[in-house]
């Protein structure tokens, strides 16, 4: 009963500081879009991060945390994240995934959570470039092939030259910020709703978004430009 109350009291209060919180909109949203208008998006893009990271910290400085490009700065995000980062996702009826690509709905009522979703991965994705020199915000533009359109990730900013060894996070696949704090945020929801068991192969590469300290670990491999390898899954011991 006491969790109960204290989530609703949580939820009450993130979402009572979300009603003055700035909408992110880009130029041009919609899933049709041209080349020229995915890369107006991006230099709209480029140009807000100082103001999107500003407006985050203030909303955390609520809650007493003191947002930090440093890896002390971590540690109380993460825990922020476990205990809040639920809350910033639409009920599970609304079109969310359709609104993180395509900026439709607008990021506003329901869906004014996107905008913190898509603040966190900007300070994410800043504070990667910051300790990777290789690592760069870039357009996602795929392969060429057909199909490229519908991946996750498509004409959005994402971080490019991550880690040459990883398949996963290359020139063509790069990472998908936004959709790596909205899946972070979601294992958040799934702990909230009790539908959350916690890893246990600790030598996983990545291991289940919701589980502790996961976003500090994330970040540090991200943002660690001699990061070893990733053991593959078809290598590691099953228990």
């Amino acid at each position: 009963m006491l969790e109960f109350i204290t989530r609703k009291l949580d939820r009450r209060k993130l979402w009572r500081l979300l009603r003055d919180y700035p909408e992110y909109a880009p130029p041009f949203q919609g899933k049709k879009l041209k080349r020229a208008q995915a890369e107006a998006n991006f230099e709209f893009f480029m140009g807000q991060r100082t103001s999107r990271i500003a407006y985050l910290a203030r909303l955390l400085a609520e809650f007493s945390i003191q947002l930090q490009l440093v890896p002390e700065g971590l540690p109380p995000l993460d825990v922020w994240l476990l205990r809040y980062g639920g809350f910033l996702i639409p009920p599970r009826h609304c079109d969310t995934i359709y609104a993180l690509g395509y900026y439709e709905p607008a990021w506003k009522g329901l869906y004014a959570g996107m905008n913190v979703i898509h603040d966190l991965s900007v300070f994410a994705g800043e504070y990667i470039i910051k300790f990777n020199p290789d690592a760069r915000w870039g357009l996602c533009v795929g392969d060429g092939k057909r199909g490229a359109r519908d991946m996750m990730g498509y004409y959005h900013p994402c971080i490019f030259g991550i880690h040459p060894h990883h398949p996963g996070f290359n020139d063509i696949y790069p990472l998908y910020m936004a959709f790596e704090v909205f899946n972070c945020c979601d294992g958040s929801r799934s702990r909230h709703e009790g539908q959350w068991l916690p890893g246990r192969r600790q030598e996983d590469f990545f291991r289940k978004w919701g589980d502790d300290n996961e976003f500090v670990r994330r970040m540090n491999f991200w943002a660690n430009p001699n990061a070893p390898p990733p053991i593959p899954y078809s290598h590691l011991e099953l228990r």
